[in-house]
């Protein structure tokens, strides 16, 4: 060991004696666990910045965590959100970081959750470059290479009570349930805040379980229990009985970009059609929130919200905004899609034969001179090619709600591959099915 690194561990020392509940946290710091702590050594693997921490979640923290809290975050990869979070903590702060930190997991049986293509692959260790990445900070951090609900037990047993936890290690339903729950249980005086609320499964399990704690969103990406300390062209959206409503969710701009307050209703109504296919919700949302049933946003390519609703196969969705007086011809400037042609192109049978029951105009073109007929058979869609005025809706898919079959635990995903493939103009791949276990650590960021 270095001189340098044995200084360090020395001062460490000396901090972690100085802190609140430094006893609970000198216990588990040395409880012989294995996995908790740091090595002796630094490994001998280059630094990497690989990742993303965006400016919502740093607004949010900035915000949330004061300068001597004790932090549990669920999920670092290999370390930008940690180093963040480290940043924000004075004399008196410390952080637990969990993570698997497994490559074998990541890039396998959770690689639906967070790969962006089946063959990608990781060329570095990802618990040795954690490490590396936040050596300089080890008497501020305790990493702890374990799933999130061992992590939270682990914390529980020692002692330990945290301010804030940040939840960012699964995005999906089941596992964002879990880890919320048992929080709030062990830990009901934390401040949660979470990151992917652009994950449907994420959002449900969030508003789930909130009970009376307020609901703040920043910038459609970072939520916390917590009132934010900002006032500015905020979106409340009063409570509301169904759970999937977003009902009494206060919506914050995203601090970077300033947005206008009408991007910012275009956007909540967005994000309740790219989960659902529920009318009620849909109709309280537009209601509550008072955005026109024709309303679109640059950021979103100018789409109305009814070509968000064919683009998803929200057949409820369409019926519900075309009552309310929505084009169902209108097309986007510049590039002169429409409800048709977009869920033509992605195989959207039910909504395609909704569209047309409703009067759209199969004769429309794109500029690049395609109609809705063109657009399925680009992309091997030819029963949406086929399909006729007049047509009856094919049977769909899930509940009465519209939303997936719930007694399989599988919710609807932030974002699927035929929708995706519109946005990239690529066939639609598979999508892989969940795994049928816990998942736990390793978020791409």
């Amino acid at each position: 060991m270095s001189a340098l690194d044995a200084a360090t561990n020395d001062l460490a020392t000396i901090t972690l004696n100085a802190r609140p509940q430094n006893a609970a946290l000198e216990n588990l710091e040395n409880s012989g666990d294995a996995r908790i702590g740091w090595p002796d050594e630094k490994p001998p693997v280059p630094t990497n910045s690989d990742g993303w921490f965006l400016p919502a979640n740093q607004q949010v923290l900035r915000d949330l965590v004061k300068p001597d809290a004790l932090v549990l975050e669920l999920g670092s990869y290999i370390g930008k959100s940690t180093r963040f979070i480290a940043g924000l903590l004075h004399e008196g702060g410390h952080l637990l970081t969990c993570d698997a930190w497994d490559n074998d997991l990541l890039e396998g049986a959770l690689g639906h959750n967070y790969l962006r293509s089946d063959d990608e692959k990781r060329s570095f260790e990802l618990y040795e470059t954690f490490l590396v990445n936040l050596w300089d900070l080890r008497r501020t951090v305790t990493p702890m290479k374990m799933l999130t609900v061992d992590a939270i037990r682990a914390t529980h047993a020692a002692g330990l009570a945290p301010d804030l936890i940040y939840v960012d290690a699964d995005h999906d339903y089941a596992g964002v349930r879990r880890d919320v729950e048992l929080c709030s249980r062990l830990f009901p005086d934390a401040v949660l805040v979470g990151d992917d609320w652009d994950y449907a499964g994420v959002r449900e399990a969030a508003q789930e379980l909130r009970g009376s704690r307020p609901l703040h969103v920043g910038g459609f990406k970072c939520w916390a229990y917590a009132e934010l300390p900002r006032s500015a062209r905020a979106v409340v959206v009063p409570p509301h009985d169904n759970p999937i409503a977003m009902g009494g969710v206060t919506f914050w701009p995203d601090a970077r970009k300033q947005e206008r307050r009408d991007v910012l209703l275009f956007r909540c109504v967005f994000d309740q059609l790219q989960a659902w296919d529920n009318a009620e919700a849909l109709e309280y949302l537009l209601e509550a929130t008072a955005c026109a049933p024709d309303a679109s946003s640059p950021s979103h390519k100018h789409r109305t919200l009814l070509m968000v609703a064919a683009l998803f196969g929200r057949v409820r969705g369409i019926r519900a905004l075309a009552a309310r007086g929505a084009d169902v011809n209108r097309q986007a400037p510049g590039s002169g899609e429409h409800a048709l042609q977009l869920a033509a192109y992605g195989g959207r049978l039910d909504a395609v034969a909704e569209l047309l029951r409703l009067g759209a105009d199969a004769t429309l073109r794109t500029k690049y001179d395609e109609t809705a007929e063109d657009a399925a058979r680009a992309n091997g869609q030819d029963a949406c090619a086929e399909l006729r005025t007049g047509a009856a809706p094919a049977a769909r898919r899930g509940d009465k709600d519209g939303r997936a079959d719930a007694a399989k635990g599988e919710k609807a995903p932030w974002f699927d591959a035929a929708a995706t493939a519109v946005y990239a103009r690529t066939p639609p791949a598979a999508t892989p099915a969940p795994a049928p276990w816990r998942r736990g650590g390793g978020s791409l960021r």
